[in-house]
């Protein structure tokens, strides 16, 4: 029996008793959440796409830096105050975030609390990404670009 088979029995077995098991799914199903090792780490934020004004502008290096970071299934974005963070499914060039986004809640100075919100404006919760050499390049679902990334390295 192939998986197809094996996935088409399972659905209609659970539309026939509601009350059957994750754990009976089949193993291929499961993760949901995932990120290739290729982009796991810490990146810096170079440019992005200011969700007030839609223009894309580079990060001064007087601002305060801004990084995302990339583990297996999971990601975070900090302007050094705050964590942003959530679950998020990556492959094949493409991704999205899992559940809701949560960030901690510490009284930062103005500056940070500023990027920290450009930074989550600017964040595609659904689009693809493109790696190139030490960039990464992440676009929203409408394939515009969203941020400039290049590998933290400080």
């Amino acid at each position: 029996m192939t998986l197809r088979t094996k996935t088409v029995a399972f659905i209609m077995m659970a539309a026939a008793y509601p009350t059957l098991l994750l754990a009976d799914l089949p193993q291929i199903l499961i993760p949901i959440t995932g990120v290739p090792v290729d982009i796991q780490g810490e990146w810096q934020v170079t440019e992005l796409r200011d969700g007030d004004t839609g223009n894309f502008s580079v990060i001064d290096p007087t601002e305060p830096e801004m990084t995302i970071s990339f583990g297996d299934g999971t990601f975070g974005l900090s302007a050094r105050c705050n964590a942003i963070f959530g679950d998020i499914f990556a492959r094949d060039g493409r991704h999205q975030v899992v559940g809701k986004m949560f960030s901690s809640m510490k009284l930062c100075p103005e500056e940070q609390d500023q990027q920290e919100k450009r930074l989550w404006q600017a964040f595609p919760e659904k689009g693809h990404y493109h790696r190139v050499g030490d960039f990464l390049y992440l676009f929203d679902k409408n394939g515009e670009l969203a941020i400039a990334l290049t590998i933290y390295s400080k």
